[in-house]
């Protein structure tokens, strides 16, 4: 499991041979082809934190003791308050985030997978394309890319020149 702030596409073994740039360009390219699973991920994330939002607050009014109705009028009453509400903040916003990263990472290893040689599933990363296509070097297979639905970007591949 990564760290939430460190970088997404380090947690994928087939992307560390490529520079940030190169790997921040194939996660946002990974979104803009499944734009439609972006939304998607973005509305579960959102409907993790308002779950989270209404389960801490259903717990504080409802739960054990009923917290905020005992709570007197003075100043230490206040800071619970305070306090609980920026924690509920807190934890809805946390539980998002991490349902937005687990997302991104389905949504980057359903890229990885495509960009796979189907014969012996060798990753095609990195290749060099020419006229179209690209030999694995595991089985010697000739691949078409447009065959495969892929781009020379989608293999952050460079293109041969002839």
């Amino acid at each position: 499991m990564r760290l939430p702030l460190s970088k997404l596409y380090r947690a994928f073994p087939e992307l560390d041979r490529f520079t940030d740039e190169q790997c921040r360009a194939y996660v946002a390219r990974a979104q803009r082809r499944n734009l439609w699973r972006t939304v998607g991920g973005f509305l579960a994330a959102l409907t993790a934190m308002l779950l989270t939002w209404t389960c801490a607050g259903t717990i504080l009014r409802v739960g054990p003791g009923a917290l905020i109705d005992r709570l007197q009028d003075d100043s230490t009453s206040l800071w619970i308050i305070t306090s609980g509400f920026a924690a509920v903040v807190f934890l809805g916003a946390l539980c998002a985030l991490v349902v937005r990263d687990l997302w991104l990472r389905w949504l980057v290893r359903m890229e990885l997978r495509g960009a796979r040689c189907p014969g012996c599933d060798y990753s095609l990363l990195g290749l060099r394309v020419e006229n179209d296509g690209v030999v694995c070097p595991e089985c010697g297979a000739s691949l078409s890319l447009t065959t495969m639905g892929l781009t020379p970007e989608d293999l952050i591949a460079e293109v041969a020149t002839s």
